[in-house]
């Protein structure tokens, strides 16, 4: 299982939406806090619907659906070795292969600076 630290998580979340659970984005694609899409929920199987992100007390299951997210994408076998926070957040915002992508290094110092 792929370890994502509350401080990650907290940054990711203030990047994405400054907290707010309600937030809507990129045309109505992104959800919640963690601005989830649903493709990337579906990736998941996290059991409940995509709609779950976004609203009063969605982060808990937001946050769920990043850990399977991860657990798929942002493992051992596929990254070479085991997963930091900058792989997390740049899988996060960049899909499976976020974290090989140039587009996603000025995302990652948002976050990391959020991290401070």
């Amino acid at each position: 299982m792929v370890v994502i630290s509350r401080a990650l998580f907290d940054a990711i979340k203030q990047v994405e939406s400054g907290g707010d659970e309600n937030a809507v984005g990129d045309r109505g694609k992104a959800i919640g806090p963690y601005q989830i899409w649903k493709v990337y929920h579906d990736d998941t199987k996290a059991g409940g619907k995509w709609e779950d992100c976004k609203g009063a007390g969605s982060t808990a299951y937001s946050e769920k659906v990043i850990q399977g997210y991860m657990n798929r994408y942002a493992t051992r076998a596929r990254l070479g070795h085991d997963a930091t926070d900058e792989d997390i957040a740049r899988i996060h915002n960049g899909g499976p292969n976020g974290y090989k992508k140039s587009a996603t290094f000025a995302y990652w110092e948002k976050v990391k600076k959020a991290m401070k």
